[in-house]
């Protein structure tokens, strides 16, 4: 043998011996989530506690004898992790155990290995994963724990504890103390902290100081209570001090509370994780954003199936969802018929304990109300079974709310001295709920009466109590758009001023309305003017907006049907996050000021709705008013915002039908200028003024004006010099799907000579961000509304989904937008003159002009007003009168709920609202019609 094959030979041995040793193929890379992943304890037993100072180390205990653990990695859907890619073994101290399969609980991934039995001891748990196809180890995550043996003495002290529950029920908290006390000395700190909690509980409870009680309680419980080895301790913890602070009022803490219960309880898939979804519901419907909140309490009751949630649970979800869909004050008889039918499940399936039952019964009461039945044997039962309550405390509120619901069922029958008994009594309750809507159950009873002057003052309080309870909760008013309670409220105050021939005075609550809005423009102003530290703050703030746009971004992707509503809880909570930060305004008062110049020119009129009548008001008079009922309203409501959605496409002919008594209520007195700027709350917000049959003729109210949208807008926004400064810009067809949009370059570039063109790929973030500062911008693409957060509006570009939220930095054009793109004047309706979504957002910016849509835009009219309103614009025609002759030419070729959807919204910026301004000017007629 020679030496090359030799040498050839013995190469190959080292090569064989080298890769037997594991230097062969390079195992694949760690995966981006496997740091990600830990893993968590289930249902343990008890803490042990290292050190109980604030970096003490805290593990799970569970108690012996077992042969199982069960255990749970925390895996957002973010992550991507399914239990089918994955194959798991669980060790503990060295001993590999028989693993059942993975199983998706929420945001975990879950499952109890077997171990056959255990021994005392300190533990370290760890779970390997694999890659099922290949072997491949992915991670390996740890957690240390404790087998101890059941304490001798523990079933007794259970015992114990039952008892202590028991006279708490009937007032008394001592017994809980003790049997705190008596589980420290037993070395129990986990089970004394649980006695602590429900101590906490019912203090809480209890009304008059019980929460202040309860939270002092709170801030003496343990520090360990704060890691994550405590536990579902843990969470209980933050969801008490949640629940405390919610019955405080303080939202930001509730909500920051209700964040850090709702991690813990995710963490092991708690089913107990429905109680913060109960309260986060409870804190939107209070702040307004009703359709947000029973939309999280649906997905819970989803959720509910997979975590397997006790039967009592289930039930608080459904009776929730009832309520809110009972206090809606935009819901209608389709969700009463909704919400009948929960009620009915739950008085076939819930718990029969007096506060169940006493819940059900207020709600059947309300029910009856709002479907208009007799309301007493509803309420008999409710009194029946609040009679079995233990007296004060949740009894009296129940009482309370039972005596509230009586007043509106005399109100409804004609007797306001009923109602005034009834209500009066719990104006001062300790309920901040109750004695807001008692005020104005005592309101309207003394506007029956025809006591002016006292119904106004009673009007007045319960706003003043709605504002306070809303106070803080910037989140929630995000997503609302403060369409809560004092929707109806303001819009009462505002008719006894009507009443009381006070004009003036209805104006300015309304106005006060809109003056409450966060806006975006001063923000924008006060980060630019920030330095130092406060930069630091504004700079830290960014960073952790952008972190959560992109995450987002990640999220809007095609993914399989089955992962989608997995992933739709985890985009609300980035909204949720996104748009409390938003409104974190360092170094400057992020809450609007609600004093300020007295008008800022727009609107012209105001339109509201008050119980059963339809006011049309002017600056210095009352237009019209016009009787109409609720039910009547929201139906015709109902039907316009299905018909804006082209589902169907109603012929013209059950268009008008639908909407000629809402054209008789809304039309401009006789003599208006042609164009006209209208605020419109509440529910009025959805109504197209332009697209009204006209009350004479066969044409349409935008046949003889031009209509403008005044959104709501804080005192002192944002201001431009306006003029004829920099170019033009135009987005066209970034994704190459929309011929309209496309063919509408070549009119354009003919009529604009200097205009700038981002068209198909190159209209990307990044060329739009480094285009000039735009005259105008026209944007022809994909549009989605923010759910209720204009922030959160998005237009789809080449490269990418951007958000309003990045929108806002760049310069706004100083002439118009026209928003050619889907729902870029949509959001939620609101008690203040609207936020219309992108749209209303870049009016607030500073746009004096900004043309936006309803909801689905169809290319082809897109593409016909668009060639109509740009020829009028190059010929030297201001917006207004651009946009009116293009509307009347596409209302002749196009059905009216598809160009209906076109709106030109208005503020302080622009030329017609600033000559109001400087004139005065009003509207009025001597005499109103009824």
């Amino acid at each position: 043998m020679n030496g090359g094959a030799v040498g050839r030979i013995f190469g190959l041995g080292v090569f064989s011996a080298l890769f037997m040793w594991g230097c062969g193929p390079p195992a694949p890379p760690k995966p981006a989530w496997a740091d990600a992943v830990k893993v968590t304890v289930r249902a343990q037993d008890e803490v042990a506690i290292e050190d109980a100072g604030d970096a003490g180390e805290v593990r799970p205990v569970l108690h012996l004898p077992r042969s199982t653990v069960a255990w749970c990695l925390e895996a957002p859907a973010s992550l991507g992790l399914g239990p089918g890619g994955l194959r798991a073994r669980a060790e503990l101290d060295g001993t590999l155990g028989e693993t059942a399969p993975l199983e998706r609980l929420g945001d975990a991934l879950c499952s109890t290995s077997e171990h056959g039995d255990l021994a005392p001891g300190r533990r370290s748990l760890c779970i390997h994963l694999e890659d099922p196809a290949t072997g491949h180890p992915l991670a390996s995550p740890c957690v240390d724990l404790e087998l101890a043996p059941t304490p001798q003495a523990l079933e007794g002290w259970r015992g114990e504890l039952r008892r202590a529950v028991g006279a708490a029920q009937r007032g008394d908290i001592g017994l809980l103390d003790l049997a705190a006390e008596q589980a420290r000395s037993l070395g129990l700190p986990g089970n004394a902290a649980r006695a602590e909690l429900i101590a906490v509980h019912f203090l809480s409870v209890r009304g008059g100081d019980g929460p202040r009680r309860a939270r002092r309680r709170l801030d003496a419980l343990p520090p360990w209570l704060g890691s994550p080895g405590a536990g579902a301790l843990g969470a209980q913890a933050a969801y008490q001090r949640a629940q405390v602070h919610h019955l405080l009022g303080d939202v930001a803490a509730t909500w920051r509370w209700l964040d850090v219960a709702a991690a813990a309880y995710r963490r092991q898939a708690d089913p107990q994780a429905v109680a913060v979804t109960w309260l986060r519901a409870e804190v939107l419907s209070a702040a307004g954003a009703h359709r947000r909140a029973l939309d999280a309490l649906r997905r819970e009751l989803d959720a509910c199936e997979t975590l397997r949630c006790h039967d009592d649970l289930w039930d608080a979800v459904r009776l929730q969802l009832v309520r809110l869909e009972l206090v809606h004050p935009l819901a209608g008889p389709e969700e009463w018929r909704s919400a009948e039918a929960l009620l009915d499940v739950s008085r076939r399936r819930g718990g029969d304990d007096p506060r169940r039952r006493s819940l059900r019964g207020l709600l059947g009461a309300m029910l009856d109300l709002r479907l208009g039945r007799p309301a007493g044997a509803s309420l008999d039962a409710a009194r029946a079974a609040i009679a079995d309550l233990e007296p004060g405390g949740e009894g009296a509120s129940m009482a309370g709310w039972a005596d509230w619901l009586s007043a509106l069922d005399a109100l409804d029958r004609g007797d306001p001295g009923s109602a005034r008994t009834l209500c009066a009594p719990h104006v001062d309750s300790s309920d901040p709920s109750l004695a807001a809507w008692s005020h104005s159950c005592l309101g309207r009873a003394l506007r029956a009466a025809g006591e002016l002057g006292s119904a106004a003052l009673a009007f007045d309080k319960a706003i003043a109590l709605h504002r306070h309870r809303a106070q803080g909760s910037g989140v929630a008013l995000a997503l609302a758009g403060s369409s809560g309670p004092q929707t109806e409220d303001v819009a009462r105050a505002a008719r006894v001023a009507v009443d009381s021939d006070r004009p003036d005075r209805a104006w300015g609550l309304l106005e006060t309305l809109d003056r409450q809005i966060a806006d975006e423009g001063r923000r924008r102003r006060c980060r630019a003017q920030a330095s130092g530290e406060t930069l630091a703050k504004w700079e830290a703030l960014d960073d952790q907006i952008e972190r959560r746009l992109a995450t987002l971004e990640a999220l809007d992707f095609p993914v399989a049907r089955s992962r989608e509503a997995e992933l739709e809880e985890l985009r609300d909570r980035l909204e949720d996050d996104l748009t409390a930060l938003w409104r974190q305004w360092p170094g400057c008062a992020g809450e609007p000021d609600p004093g300020g110049e007295a008008s800022n020119g727009v609107p012209d009129l105001r339109a509201f709705f008050a119980d059963d009548e339809l006011i049309l008001l002017g600056r210095s008079g009352v237009l019209r008013r016009t009787p109409m009922s609720r039910a009547s309203l929201l139906e015709r409501v109902a039907h316009l915002r299905r018909w804006i959605r082209l589902d169907p496409t109603p012929p013209n002919g059950d268009w008008r039908r639908q909407l000629e008594p809402l054209s008789r209520a809304l039309a401009p007195p006789a003599g208006a200028p042609p164009v006209l700027a209208y605020a419109l709350h509440g529910p009025l917000q959805a109504i197209p003024l332009a697209a009204l049959p006209s009350p004479v003729g066969k044409g349409w109210l935008g046949d003889r004006s031009v209509f403008l949208i005044a959104p709501a807008q804080a005192p002192g926004g944002e201001s431009q010099t306006r003029g004829d400064g920099g170019v033009a810009v135009a987005v066209l067809d970034p994704r190459g799907d929309l011929a309209g949009s496309r063919r509408l370059g070549p009119v354009l570039r003919d009529l604009f000579p200097d205009l700038t063109v981002l068209e198909g790929p190159a209209a990307t973030w990044e060329t739009l961000r480094a285009a000039p500062a735009p005259r105008w911008l026209h944007l022809g693409a994909h549009g989605s509304g923010g759910p209720g957060a204009p922030e959160l509006a998005s237009v789809g570009l080449a490269d990418r989904t951007v958000r309003a939220i990045e929108l806002t930095s760049l310069p706004p054009p100083r002439k118009f937008a026209n928003l050619s793109a889907c729902h870029t004047g949509a959001a939620g309706l609101s008690a203040d003159s609207g936020r219309f979504g992108l749209g209303g957002l870049l009016v607030r910016l500073g746009v004096p002009y900004v043309i936006a849509s309803r909801g689905d835009l169809p290319d082809p009219l897109a593409e016909d007003f668009n060639r109509g309103f740009y020829r009028r614009i190059a010929a030297g025609a201001g917006v207004p009168e651009a946009y009116g002759d293009a509307l009347r030419e596409v209302s002749v070729r196009h059905p009216a709920s598809a160009w209906a959807q076109l709106m030109l919204l208005t503020g302080p910026s622009s030329p017609a609202a600033s000559a109001k301004k400087s004139r005065g000017r009003g509207i009025s007629e001597g005499a109103h019609s009824r």
